[in-house]
């Protein structure tokens, strides 16, 4: 609360009290404006931490999205450069669709590391066998045409998963 809405809480109290004094009953009339200005200031307390938090979770959105925005972006030129030049598909894609079969294998309790048959059966072969770690750089002679219709193969594989 601010200092002017704690002068204003006492001096409504001390008008309550000379109030009170008037009609013959000033501790009754104080306990009652005491307890209706500690209510009114619980509800200025709980609105200013409500609008703080309510400010603190916007500004967190916003640089959630912010992120989300970027990373999509970046995402975008990658596919835009990989579908264009067959050696930025292997280079730019792989690593990405790596990730993303990371967190899909996880979340059936498979770690690609540790049982490298388990997410080769989940992945399937030809997919396992482009993102698996050790795995050379697959050929790179593809065409746009061919390049869209691997990745279109690789997100429908995935989208299964």
């Amino acid at each position: 609360m601010t200092r002017r809405a704690v002068a204003a809480a006492i001096l409504v109290v001390a008008l309550a009290v000379v109030a009170g004094g008037l009609v013959g009953r000033p501790g009754q009339v104080a306990v009652g404006c005491a307890v209706a200005v500690a209510a009114i200031a619980a509800l200025l307390v709980v609105r200013g931490l409500a609008d703080r938090t309510e400010a603190r979770a916007a500004g967190g959105t916003a640089a959630r999205d912010r992120t989300g925005l970027a990373r999509l972006r970046a995402l975008d030129r990658a596919v835009a450069a990989a579908v264009a030049s067959p050696t930025a598909f292997d280079r730019e894609l792989r690593p990405v669709v790596r990730s993303i079969a990371r967190t899909r294998l996880a979340r059936r309790g498979v770690d690609p590391d540790l049982s490298p048959a388990a997410a080769e059966a989940a992945l399937g072969h030809e997919l396992w066998e482009w993102i698996r770690g050790d795995a050379s750089v697959p050929r790179s002679d593809r065409s746009p045409a061919e390049a869209s219709a691997h990745l279109r193969a690789i997100v429908d594989r995935l989208e299964r998963l």
